[in-house]
């Protein structure tokens, strides 16, 4: 959403129709979302120019819009439109500033303007290359139309700088043959359409395919002539060239009629009601403050200048007709040649200076991280050892606690116990039989002992080996070892194993 805003463009375009000057605001988004803003027009005075409007006239008009300054267009019929036939082979060489200049003096003859006075701007389609009769032709005699809009310089300054005492930048100017039909075409493509342009002095008359113009031709026809016709005064010359466009109309879709002749209603029911395919006028829609599209009650009078408006907005080729006194960048570098070297050269010591400045930011930058880095390792050293001394203290403290529970538990449970067990333990030997010897006794564990001795007989071992055995305390007595010693003596030894 942010990125179509930004990317929005927006121009005010203005024309002279009749005694009436026209403006009309055109928003694009993107490449082909066109929105009409707003149009309006105001009647000029009994003693206004109508070929030149007033500061006034341009600055309050452009009010009533919502547009105060900005860049603008012009829609003028003091920009004449003509077509010379130029070899195809020269112009598929010429740059577009090279081609403009060129037909200035090819179009003199026709237009009356000199080449030496005249802004000139061209525009051609390359030739169809399966066209029969071009493939019969030498490549040296192949001619390709191009189509030229001319304008003395001087009347182009003189618009221009009323333009600027409006607060407006004058981008181009247009003839109106290429501006009436621009809506249509963007509003209808992939169709074949016609349009009719009914102007006060005559009409054009153009056939659309695919939003491009296949044939355009004038006709001496004019809103006052038709009207007579629809009040039934009889013109059979005028009858005969109307029938003659119906002819041309391609498809089924209705005539549409755009110019000063289509805000006569009277008009458009005459040619509704004549033409095979019905007629309409150009149905116009703005959008509203939301951004939504809504029908405009206007005229289809405002063709002219909206068309303008979305001419400059698109630009590429659909600007090629518009005459203007801008050089393009390429020739305004090549006139300024000379100072190219010391641009350069200022170039490149801003960028040294920049790149130094850069450079010295990032060195200081790099000691402020190297100061606060140090800075933090060595206050992790510092919580690292006093970690490390309290985790050796925490140690020894739970050493000393699994020792002092030791002892607790021993003074709880076992002391006493071990007392009894050992008193049992030396009564036990005291009823022993007599005829035992015992040599030793030794602890084998803590609760393990091994008892060694002497008998006359094994009988006495095994009785004591059970009398140790019926005591609580031990859990078993198992005689492991016997013997017979050189006196004729029993030598054993006996295991006896403590309940823990």
């Amino acid at each position: 959403m942010l990125f179509e805003v930004f990317m929005a463009k927006k121009i005010i375009a203005f024309a002279i129709t009749g005694r009436f000057l026209q403006a009309a605001v055109i928003k694009k988004k993107g490449k082909s979302n066109i929105e009409i803003i707003d149009f309006a027009q105001t009647e000029l005075g009994q003693d206004a120019d109508l070929s030149i409007p007033q500061t006034e006239d341009l600055v309050q008009l452009a009010e009533r819009v919502g547009y105060r300054s900005g860049q603008a267009v012009f829609v003028s019929s003091l920009v004449q439109f003509t077509d010379v036939q130029l070899l195809q082979k020269k112009v598929e060489y010429l740059k577009q500033h090279q081609l403009n200049e060129s037909v200035k003096w090819e179009v003199e003859p026709l237009v009356g303007i000199s080449g030496s006075n005249a802004i000139t701007a061209a525009s051609y389609d390359a030739a169809d290359e399966n066209d029969v009769d071009l493939l019969l032709m030498d490549d040296e005699e192949q001619e390709v139309s191009v189509n030229v809009s001319v304008i003395e310089s001087n009347v182009y300054r003189a618009l221009k700088k009323r333009f600027k005492s409006a607060g407006f930048s004058l981008q181009r100017i247009f003839p109106p043959d290429v501006c009436f039909y621009v809506l249509t075409a963007n509003n209808q493509p992939g169709k074949k359409t016609a349009v009719l342009d009914i102007g006060e002095e005559f009409a054009n008359f153009i056939v659309l395919e695919d939003q491009k113009p296949t044939s355009i031709n004038t006709y001496a026809l004019n809103a006052e002539s038709i009207l007579d016709l629809a009040m039934g005064i009889p013109q059979p010359e005028l009858e005969k060239a109307i029938e003659h466009i119906f002819s041309q109309i391609p498809g089924e879709d209705p005539l549409v009629i755009t110019g000063f002749g289509s805000q006569d209603i009277r008009i458009i029911e005459y040619l509704d009601e004549h033409c095979p395919t019905g007629a309409k006028g150009l149905p116009i829609k703005k959008a509203d403050s939301l951004g939504k599209s809504s029908q405009s009650q206007s005229s289809a009078v405002f063709a002219n200048v909206i068309g303008a408006a979305i001419r400059e907005l698109n630009g590429g080729n659909d600007i090629k007709l518009g005459v203007t006194d801008k050089e393009i960048l390429s020739q305004r570098i090549k006139k300024s040649a000379y100072l190219m070297p010391l641009i350069g050269v200022s170039f490149l010591a801003v960028l040294l200076l920049l790149h130094y400045a850069f450079m010295r930011y990032q060195r200081i930058n790099y000691e402020d991280q190297i100061v606060e880095l140090t800075a933090r390792i060595e206050n992790n050293e510092a919580r690292k050892a006093k970690y490390d001394k309290l985790q050796s203290a925490l140690s020894k403290l739970d050493q000393n606690v699994s020792l002092t529970k030791k002892k607790i538990k021993y003074i709880q449970v076992g002391s006493d116990k071990g007392i009894e067990q050992l008193t049992s333990f030396l009564n036990v030997f005291n009823s022993i039989p007599r005829n035992i010897v015992l040599s030793k006794i030794e602890q084998k564990h803590e609760n393990r002992f091994e008892i060694s001795g002497t008998s006359s007989d094994l009988d006495s071992v095994g009785k004591m080996a059970l009398g140790l055995q019926q005591n609580e305390w031990c859990k078993s007595a198992n005689i492991v070892n016997v013997t017979e010693n050189e006196y004729r003596r029993i030598s054993f030894t006996v295991l006896m194993q403590l309940e823990r």
